[in-house]
């Protein structure tokens, strides 16, 4: 760790967190390496997680290099009508939640056991 922070010092504009892994990982990957971009500019930050992904190809010891950010992925904005909300009784945690519900979904709502392969599987509502 010492030594990546000691090369990292060479790079004044980012802002470098060297640390250890949590000895068990709760989505998202188990990686030796992982950076990660932030910025305003997503297609720039596209740009760069490209060039750093394709680099990465060609040093040696590193396996499957990969990004998650996606910029064909559909966006939607939501405006709260605040007012209305107000009459409703809703506030914007509960509009959020909600939202959050219908786009990313529950973690989990029932299981759903399949004994053709004695396997469970989380059951996860969300809109189509």
């Amino acid at each position: 760790m010492q030594q990546v922070r000691q090369r990292m010092r060479a790079f004044r504009d980012f802002r470098i967190l060297v640390r250890n892994l949590p000895g068990f990982n709760i989505g998202g990957g188990n990686f030796d390496i992982d950076f990660v971009l932030r910025g305003p500019d997503l297609e720039t930050l596209a740009r760069l997680a490209e060039e750093l992904r394709t680099r990465a190809q060609t040093l040696g010891g590193l396996a499957d290099p990969d990004t998650t950010l996606r910029l064909d992925r559909p966006e939607v904005r939501v405006r709260i009508d605040r007012a209305r909300a107000a009459d409703l009784q809703l506030d914007t945690e509960q509009i959020a939640t909600a939202l959050r519900l219908m786009v990313g979904g529950d973690t989990e709502v029932s299981r759903f056991r399949d004994p053709s392969t004695d396997e469970d599987y989380f059951v996860q509502l969300r809109l189509s």
